[in-house]
């Protein structure tokens, strides 16, 4: 039944966008880094991943909880998911801005981007806890939710070669970066306009529901 819905693929869809952005980005992080202000990561690679990771890390440890309260009280999911999207719009944007930012202010837009990523990463890995228990039941969550595996996978193998690719053929980053925001974009009007909680299915082939969403029509 849920493999023929289309809240499912948008869910997929998202796993596999975003994690294509962060995935590419921080694979190549230091390549972005290095043509934004040369010879910053030679002078001290673990200080400078540092000023995105740790602010990062703090960012998405704070959102996850607050989008867990905003599950609870009923925020319906696609909100969430939008706003992970602005968040990858914005981070793509961030590093583009990396190459034309002074040497003296990159540490504060490092902080931000490293900040920004964390939002992302927390309305993803939030949504992913508890989306598909909401959406389709418990009674087949394991083979549903693979499907939302599947493209993080899929997006994490598939984001570093499209940054490579990218930079090979560009020759740098900023035009790259800025074109790449129209995928989250893109997936942000997909949540708003389609992400909707799968209609009820006939009587006597339900799913067990563990939520009101699962009773709301799409």
């Amino acid at each position: 039944e849920a493999l023929r819905t289309r809240s499912l693929w948008i869910l997929a869809s998202n796993a596999f966008t975003l994690c294509t952005v962060m995935a590419g980005s921080d694979l190549h992080l230091m390549s972005i880094l290095e043509e934004a202000s040369p010879g910053i990561v030679s002078s001290g690679a673990v200080s400078v991943s540092g000023l995105m990771l740790l602010p990062g890390t703090i960012a998405q440890g704070i959102f996850c909880m607050l989008f867990g309260r905003l599950f609870d009280a009923g925020l319906e999911p696609r909100y969430i998911l939008a706003f992970a999207g602005v968040c990858a719009v914005s981070y793509t944007q961030l590093l583009a801005l990396m190459t034309l930012t002074p040497a003296g202010w990159m540490g504060i837009v490092m902080v931000v981007s490293g900040s920004v990523k964390g939002l992302c990463s927390a309305g993803l890995t939030t949504c992913q806890g508890v989306v598909y228990a909401t959406y389709f039941g418990r009674r087949h969550l394991g083979a549903i939710s693979s499907v939302d595996k599947v493209g993080m996978v899929a997006g994490s193998a598939f984001g570093p070669l499209l940054f490579g690719v990218a930079r090979t053929f560009l020759g740098h980053w900023p035009i790259f970066l800025r074109g790449l925001c129209l995928l989250p974009l893109g997936l942000c009007a997909v949540n708003l306009l389609f992400l909707r909680a799968p209609t009820p299915p006939e009587p006597g082939r339900q799913v067990e529901a563990s939520s009101v969403y699962s009773a709301q029509k799409a």
